[in-house]
């Protein structure tokens, strides 16, 4: 568990590669630099911009995945993209580069996330049927039990049993 964590985006001064991808980053480019401890242990790491915002929603999906607690969400920095087909159980093309893998499995978060999303809507529309269902039936109930009282009252008997006790 992440004990501290800071992020920042920084512009480079020198050329660099991002762990991820390989892409390097040249000077006036930004990048994402981050740093913290984990478990104890000191990190820092950087990577580009695409790469970030790629492990932003990898982590984003993970968190969205109903086995995993938020807290305990992490992934490892310089193999994210490989890390990140296997989360999404994606097949990687021999010869696929690094760019091109998270990109193909970008679009597939967006898909899942797309059919996540109409699957709520779905959830949310049988949830107001169903609401709307037993509102009726209860409308129902209200009403017979409404006329039950009302023919106990011309009868005399208030909200009893449906008997008079007959005394000699």
């Amino acid at each position: 568990m992440s004990d501290f964590q800071t992020e920042k985006v920084i512009t480079a001064r020198r050329q660099r590669g991002c762990p991820e991808c390989g892409s390097q980053i040249l000077p006036g480019q930004r990048y994402a630099k981050e740093t913290g401890c984990w478990d104890g242990d000191f990190y820092s790491a950087v990577m580009c911009l695409p790469c970030k915002a790629f492990a932003d929603r990898y982590v984003l999906s993970m968190r969205r995945c109903s086995m995993l607690n938020a807290d305990e969400v992490s992934y490892t920095f310089g193999d994210i993209i490989n890390e990140a087909a296997e989360f999404a159980e994606f097949d990687r093309p021999d010869g696929q580069s690094l760019p091109a893998l998270r990109d193909a499995v970008m679009a597939m978060f967006d898909q899942i996330d797309a059919d996540e999303r109409a699957y709520q809507i779905r959830e949310r529309e049988n949830a107001r049927r169903a609401r709307a269902a037993a509102e009726r039936r209860h409308a129902e109930v209200v009403a017979s039990l409404r006329m039950l009282r009302g023919m106990e009252r011309c009868s005399a008997i208030p909200y009893g049993p449906p008997f008079r006790e007959i005394r000699p």
